[in-house]
Formats: structure tokens, sequence, C-alpha cells
């Protein structure tokens, strides 16, 4: 197979696969969710992130093995159709896929379109993250659901397995998506440990979109 130059077209690797990933999951979201992922878990915001993190790739192990098995182009929405079958139903399920990626779209543009660019200065206390801090598990869990929203994204990976060698598929695509939200879990937990352990959950919430 050719590209339009008539040269064979560059493979996707790990690194490239991964970085995908990383793109779709590193965005505006961290900025919209932390305040509200703070003030539900407290102290324990940055261990939410872990746990938001677990489940992430919990998921992505489903997607790994799909888009090793049938790699398409078309990811989440062929998986769909090859185990429901071209069905009412399976479009039904795909412009609800299609509605949530416009809502995130929606929800990344409000977080960007009031961040501001300014810079926090101050110590991180870290006796903020004491589990004295912390709340019950039921309320972690929960906030753990909220925060889960910032890992989505992870399955575009999956739209390029057809462009991964067939003979380093079973590889490349287990890899870029564990490694992927690996990065990004130990990203989000530095944010939320320098965030919450220099404001308040209550200043948080009132920076808003400005916390960061």
């Amino acid at each position: 197979m050719t590209n339009q130059t008539g040269k064979p077209p560059a493979e996707v690797g790990v690194i490239s696969a991964a970085s995908i990933g990383i793109g779709g999951m590193v965005g505006a979201g961290i900025f919209a969710v932390l305040g509200l992922a703070a003030a539900t878990t407290k102290g324990a915001v940055p261990v939410a992130f872990v746990i938001g993190g677990v489940i992430a790739l919990v998921t992505a192990r489903c997607y790994a093995k799909l888009s090793v098995a049938y790699p398409d182009r078309g990811g989440t929405v062929a998986y769909l159709d090859r185990a429901f079958g071209a069905t009412a139903f399976t479009g039904i399920l795909n412009v609800l896929l299609v509605l949530s990626y416009i809502v995130m779209v929606g929800f990344y543009a409000s977080a960007f379109g009031r961040f501001g660019a300014s810079f926090l200065g101050g110590d991180v206390d870290y006796g903020r993250f004491a589990m004295s801090e912390w709340v019950d598990p039921l309320t972690l869990v929960a906030g753990a659901m909220v925060v889960f929203l910032n890992y989505e994204g992870f399955e575009m990976i999956a739209n390029v397995a057809s462009d991964v060698p067939e003979e380093k598929r079973a590889q490349v695509m287990p890899r870029a998506f564990y490694g992927s939200i690996l990065i990004v879990i130990a990203l989000y937990v530095l944010i939320s440990v320098v965030a919450a352990g220099t404001l308040s959950p209550s200043a948080l919430v009132d920076a808003g979109e400005f916390a960061l």
C-alpha cells in the first residue's frame, strides 16, 4: 500500500499510538473537573485520580484486545457493529457515542473559554492528604467517577490499529493503551497534589477553571 506520494505510509508504533491516547485524555477537562473532584473527595483527591485511572486501565484492556482482533479505523463504532450487528440498536448507541463526544467537546470548550493565563505560587501542604482528611469510601468512588471523564480519549488509539503492522499489533496496541493511561495517571496525580496541596477544596471550587 502506498500514499499519494507513492511512498509506503509510515508505520504507527507504540510512541505514536500512545501519543494519540495522551492527546485524547489530557485536555481542558482537568481544569473543569479538578475543583469538583477536590470538593467531593477532599484530601483523597489524588487517590480519586488513581482510581479513575485504574478503571480506565481495565477498560483499556478490552480495547487493546478488540483493536488487535478487529483493527478498524471506526474504533468503538466498529466494535458495536461487530457485537450487535448493523441494527437500529447499534445505530442508537453510535449516535449516543457521538453525542457524548459533543458534550465532552462542549465541556472542554467551556473550560478553555474561562481559563486564564494565571500562575499560582505557594508551598504544598501535604498534611491536607492525611487519611483523616479523606471522605468515606463511597464518596471517594463517586468522586473517582467524576474524575474518569478526564481519562476518556484513550479509546482513540483503537482507530489507528489498522495502521500498525499486523505482526506487531499484538505488542504495540496493549503497550500504547496501558502506557498512555499510566503516564496520564502520573500527570493527574501530580497536578492534583500541587493544586489541592496549595488551595483548600472550597478555594479550588471558587477558583473554578482558574485553579491551576
